[in-house]
């Protein structure tokens, strides 16, 4: 049985990451609701105390170098930090790297399972949390995406999703560009054809064409379609 360490800093997360999986893991196998909700609440308990603990690391005036804008594997993590990460607008290393581990443990299901994944991926690339950049300037204004006018072909879609894009379209031309201008888990959700698995699948449609997090100049400028 996983026994309920409450390490002070992010390297030896681990063990108590480890034991809130194993509570995790007796709560998913019981048969009983009353086990079940015992272990997930353990779980939790586990992960905001130490979460709680962690320290923030030390704040250093860095360079951006060329792993700033590097887009985060998405596929090399778990689905629950996938969700997470595009809940949360994080996208890259370095806007990851800018973050304290204090700010991750505010992140709605992120324990501490989602903050080791993410900081093995950080150290891996050389990185760590809480990360300071010296500002970059003259900056370029964003431009719109190519893939903003980019036409969505039903026939890559089944089901439920294709439903959904069909009955947006009208029954006649849409595109993405479209769809990131309207894109919101109140919009996709609460809509009669709409569901959580039709949001996060049209979140990664829209993450692979740059559309997500949603670009500035689409906030801006809206043009028409």
């Amino acid at each position: 049985m996983a026994k309920e360490n409450f390490p002070k800093s992010l390297e030896n997360a681990q063990i108590a990451a480890e034991a809130e999986k194993e509570f995790r893991d007796i709560a998913v196998e019981s048969d009983s609701k009353r086990e079940k909700d015992l272990y997930n609440k353990k779980a939790a308990r586990l992960g905001t105390q130490v979460l709680e603990k962690l320290e923030d690391s030390e704040e250093v005036l860095t360079e951006k170098g060329e792993l700033y804008d590097v887009p985060i594997p998405l596929d090399d993590l778990s689905g629950r930090t996938q969700n997470i990460l595009l809940d949360q607008e994080v996208m890259t290393l370095g806007k990851l790297s800018e973050l304290k581990e204090s700010d991750i443990a505010k992140w709605k299901n992120a324990g501490l399972v989602v903050l080791e994944e993410l900081g093995v991926l950080l150290r891996k690339n050389g990185l760590k949390f809480g990360m300071k950049y010296k500002d970059t300037e003259g900056q370029e204004e964003q431009e719109l995406p190519e893939t903003y006018y980019e036409e969505i072909n039903l026939k890559d879609f089944s089901g439920d999703i294709k439903r959904f894009l069909y009955e947006q379209s009208a029954g006649t031309r849409i595109t993405w560009g479209f769809i990131a201008r309207r894109f919101g888990w109140t919009q996709i959700v609460e809509d009669r054809y709409g569901s959580e698995h039709i949001y996060r699948k049209l979140q990664r449609e829209l993450y692979k064409r740059g559309l997500w997090p949603i670009p500035e100049s689409i906030k801006r400028k809206s043009p028409p379609l």
